[in-house]
């Protein structure tokens, strides 16, 4: 699979106005998620310029709907790939650690498919209560890489 076959993969998902696209085959594992009305290509080869770039293909986190009353939510990987909790290879800085202060739209990671680098943002306000991934560890879809305690409203 080439850079043409994933843009014509693209243009499969406007036409047909699909969210998901996951193709499995012994060479290659391709997933595609569109957020909101376009599907955008974006990415990079390095992280720190990665970190910076805003695109449609920016990952959510997922979990419970939001409630009152300090619920564990759990925040999912969209899309398998590399999870990265650090904006530069050398670096200390983290996005986030255990007991920050999250809200909406927050990035707390990357998440690297194929060379593209997306942003990993929280669509829950709260606090970070277990990262359960480490830097540069291999996640899949649909698998909880932190936990969050939602904030009483």
């Amino acid at each position: 699979m080439n850079k043409a076959d994933i843009k014509e993969l693209i243009q499969l998902m406007k036409e047909e106005n699909m969210e998901v696209i996951s193709i499995e085959t012994d060479e290659v594992d391709i997933y595609l998620k569109s957020f909101g009305q376009s599907i955008e290509e974006t990415g990079t080869n390095k992280r720190k310029k990665a970190s910076s770039d805003s695109s449609k293909l920016t990952g959510a986190a997922s979990g419970s709907s939001f409630s009152s009353g300090g619920e564990l939510i759990d925040i999912k990987a969209d899309q398998i790939g590399t999870f990265y909790t650090q904006p530069e290879e050398d670096s200390d800085e983290t996005f986030v650690s255990v007991g920050d202060l999250v809200k909406p739209g927050d990035q707390v990671g990357l998440i690297e498919t194929m060379k593209i680098f997306n942003e990993f943002l929280v669509k829950e306000a709260g606090t970070i209560e277990e990262i359960l991934v480490n830097n540069g560890e291999a996640v899949e879809y649909d698998q909880v890489v932190m936990r969050l305690r939602s904030e009483e409203v």
